[in-house]
């Protein structure tokens, strides 16, 4: 895989020919952090799909600018639109949860807020915490070589995710501890998996879902399965069902 560095500018139109400037941050990690100097040779993408090589021509601690050069064509992104529903951990948890779900394809994180959720955050640290999984994401993205920058939504409640989905267009996956049969569900949703537009993978807290969430999931059309024999961390789940539905789409 090519090292060279990949930087998202979103909010502008990219064309061959075209100078960008890279944002403050992205500027001091090119220039203070990699020693990039004029001439060297970066990526940048809109975060939407388009990514272009790019040549440095002015290089300064303050900002960092290049012309973009001829379009990147090759295309990682999944066949489908991936998106992790993950419930609150403790800690810095879910800084490496959304880490690695950037790493394995997600197109959207949506945070969500459980029975057993244990932060309980305040208002006012809601938006910090957003900000800060964004950034995150996008640093994922960079290292990762993807054309899409995927999204760090608000924390949301159960209830409100569930409550008006179109399962016409995606289906919507829960791995509850209680459930071991993975193999016989992926074999009866193969088909369901191939021909819908979205997934939508729900993965629980430390100490899972409770016996009323799973009852409301499976109200609503939730398919809920398991990952096997043993009891995973909640970290671990997020990156086994997210392996598990990307292996079934062919993705991995």
């Amino acid at each position: 895989m090519s090292s060279t560095p990949r930087y998202f500018i979103t909010g502008e139109e990219l064309a061959e020919g075209v100078t960008c400037q890279l944002s403050a941050e992205d500027s001091h990690h090119a220039h203070k952090v990699l020693r990039l100097k004029e001439g060297d040779k970066i990526e940048i993408s809109d975060g939407e799909g388009s990514c272009y090589h790019a040549a440095i021509n002015s290089a300064t601690p303050a900002a960092v600018e290049a012309v973009l050069k001829e379009k990147c064509f090759e295309a990682p992104e999944p066949i489908k639109e991936v998106i992790l529903v993950q419930g609150m951990l403790k800690g810095n948890k879910m800084d490496t949860i959304v880490h690695q779900a950037v790493e394995l394809g997600v197109k959207r994180i949506i945070p969500l807020i459980t029975q057993r959720s244990i932060p309980v955050l305040q208002k006012t640290k809601v938006h910090q915490k957003t900000e800060r999984w964004q950034k995150i994401a996008r640093a994922a993205a960079s290292q990762s070589k993807r054309n899409c920058l995927p999204h760090v939504e608000t924390p949301a409640k159960l209830e409100e995710l569930i409550s008006g989905l179109d399962f016409s267009r995606e289906i919507i996956i829960a791995f509850g501890e209680e459930k071991k049969d993975k193999e016989s569900f992926f074999l009866e949703c193969r088909e369901l998996l191939q021909n819908c537009e979205k997934i939508r993978v729900i993965i629980g807290p430390e100490g899972g879902f409770s016996a009323e969430e799973i009852e409301f999931m499976e109200s609503h059309k939730v398919k809920i399965t398991g990952m096997g024999p043993r009891i995973l961390r909640a970290e671990t789940a997020a990156v086994v069902g997210l392996t598990l539905v990307q292996n079934y789409l062919g993705d991995i």
